[in-house]
């Protein structure tokens, strides 16, 4: 309650009470709409529907619906949320659309479902808060340069979980399960706090140059890598730290100790394991097959 309006409204005389009244129901809802319609602004999903949404620069909120087709956003910055939450935005089967197109924009999104599309959310940077993003063909979020993820899973696509191609990823209380490829895959850096990256096909964590920390988190199940910092070349080299985090069971594919060096922990430089952290395994880029350990972990 807000306690100057109470004492406004006690003291208030009747016309000025009708007042008060009637102001919120004329502002109470932005603009309805409904599938295949363009519009800036705001903007409430009317009811299920299917086909496509365009939103130029602004938001679209789908009111706990479910739309078959995409959101195209453009402009510089794009929202899209469910209030109540739960909306969806389901593509069917198509392949070669993404969920959210945003191109270059910013884009924005909190309580809702993504599924069924080549790519779920494919732009510029990317910010996503208590949203799954499901069974796509292609990658999960696809960003150009950075992802923002809290309290969200991003589960069972067909390529990487969360690609930022020339920037950072950083994921908070979240889930990064059962992607085909890489469950997170970064150009300069990755910061992975209270959550769980599990059984993902290729490495749990791939990072390319800059700092990656771990922090009172879960990496399992990967197919080579657990974690890895680095490009091959070693130049420059980056900073791994693990704090009171588990990083076991990866190294899973068949070609791990045969034609590959997997491992746990992946780097150029020393990886820095701290507090009540486990690893099984660790491997030094460039130190050939089997290559040289850390001597960080409990199998080194």
């Amino acid at each position: 309650m807000n306690f100057r309006r109470f004492r406004s409204m006690l003291s208030c005389t009747l016309p000025c009470a009708a007042l008060f009244i009637a102001f919120p129901d004329a502002a109470s809802a932005d603009p309805p709409v409904t599938c295949g319609d363009s519009y800036s602004g705001r903007g409430e999903l009317a009811g299920d529907c299917t086909g496509d949404i365009t939103v130029r620069g602004g938001s679209l909120n789908l009111r706990g619906f479910t739309m078959r087709g995409g959101v195209r956003c453009e402009g510089d910055s794009c929202e899209v949320f469910s209030d109540p939450p739960e909306g969806a935005i389901s593509g069917g089967g198509d392949w070669a659309a993404a969920g959210i197109d945003g191109g270059a924009a910013s884009v924005t999104v909190d309580g809702i479902q993504i599924t069924g599309f080549g790519t779920g959310i494919a732009a510029g940077t990317v910010r996503a808060s208590d949203t799954v993003i499901a069974g796509n063909a292609g990658h999960g979020i696809d960003a150009r340069d950075r992802i923002e993820l809290t309290n969200s899973a991003v589960t069972l696509n067909g390529h990487n979980g969360l690609p930022a191609r020339i920037g950072s990823v950083s994921i908070t209380g979240s889930e990064i399960t059962g992607n085909r490829e890489s469950g997170i895959r970064a150009l300069k850096g990755v910061l992975v706090t209270g959550s769980n990256v599990l059984s993902n096909g290729a490495d749990g964590v791939r990072n390319f140059s800059g700092v990656v920390l771990v922090e009172d988190s879960t990496i399992s199940g990967s197919g080579v890598h657990g974690v890895r910092n680095d490009d091959s070349d070693c130049n420059p080299t980056g900073v791994l730290e693990l704090r009171n985090s588990t990083i076991e069971g990866n190294a899973l594919d068949p070609s791990c100790g045969e034609t590959r060096a997997c491992a746990d922990v992946v780097s150029c430089d020393f990886a820095r394991v701290s507090g009540s952290s486990r690893c099984e395994s660790s491997y030094r880029i460039q130190s050939g097959l089997p290559g040289e350990s850390w001597r960080v972990c409990s199998f080194d």
